[in-house]
């Protein structure tokens, strides 16, 4: 009995654990691609996934990556999605604020994943427009996203004190997370449109904190849906997941 329900555990977790793997590796893999077959892109001013995918031979297999990531995130955030509704229920706080705040958050990490398919399957040199779209979606959607889930949380754990053994105590590291990531995203906003309109002569460091920031930033994003594994499966949260989340969250994302 316990077997099975390891391996059904283990079923539950696949979402979660498959769907940032692909992503994340998948753009740190067309980076390595990209430096190996073209590093005279390197050289002019470090590119962004976006002006990698110009090349087919990079937009191809990326494509093909981005529909399964997609597809696994889709059902890692419908499953958080049903724990955080478990958890407005456990703290007793089923309002209609928060249950609002529950679905915006949901529709725009949804957002966030179709905007990784429009963004991979429309690269630059085939539509632009409908690639920067699937861009602004794939950002904007998980920053408010994410956000959001902050807020929602915070307001759950509103009167809980953590280490008080009360429920939901185990969320308590959320809010925080989820507020460093909001920052980290204006900050990448900054950085991409204020780069539009500085001189040619800092184009190179301006294009190399732009591609290295994307990658962190969106290694953050995959990071926040990944810490919530522990709670995935589970009834609800209490003091062991507590303690799972913060030994297996610290590494996940360290933003």
């Amino acid at each position: 009995m316990s077997k099975f329900s390891d391996k059904a555990r283990s079923l539950q977790l696949a979402p979660i654990v498959l769907g940032p793997f692909i992503a994340a590796n998948s753009i740190i893999c067309i980076h390595i691609a990209g430096f190996v077959l073209t590093p005279e892109k390197y050289v002019e001013a470090p590119p962004t996934v976006s002006r990698l995918l110009v090349d087919s031979a990079f937009a191809e297999p990326f494509a093909l990556a981005m529909i399964a990531s997609a597809a696994f995130l889709a059902i890692a955030i419908t499953q958080v999605g049903v724990f955080l509704h478990k958890s407005i229920k456990i703290a007793g706080r089923h309002t209609t604020r928060n249950v609002s705040l529950l679905l915006a958050a949901m529709a725009s990490e949804l957002i966030a994943v179709a905007g990784m398919i429009v963004l991979s399957q429309f690269t630059g040199s085939t539509n632009t427009k409908l690639h920067d779209l699937g861009s602004y979606m794939l950002f904007f959607g998980h920053a408010i996203g994410i956000s959001l889930i902050g807020l929602l949380i915070r307001n759950l754990l509103a009167g809980q004190s953590p280490g008080t053994g009360a429920p939901l105590t185990a969320l308590h590291k959320f809010p925080v997370r989820a507020g460093r990531i909001a920052a980290l995203s204006v900050l990448y906003g900054a950085v991409y449109f204020g780069g539009k309109v500085l001189p040619d002569e800092v184009f190179f460091w301006q294009r190399a904190v732009l591609s290295a920031f994307e990658i962190i930033l969106i290694l953050s994003f995959l990071g926040f849906l990944m810490s919530f594994m522990p709670f995935i499966g589970g009834s609800r949260p209490n003091a062991t997941a507590s303690a799972r989340s913060s030994n297996s969250t610290t590494d996940a994302e360290t933003i």
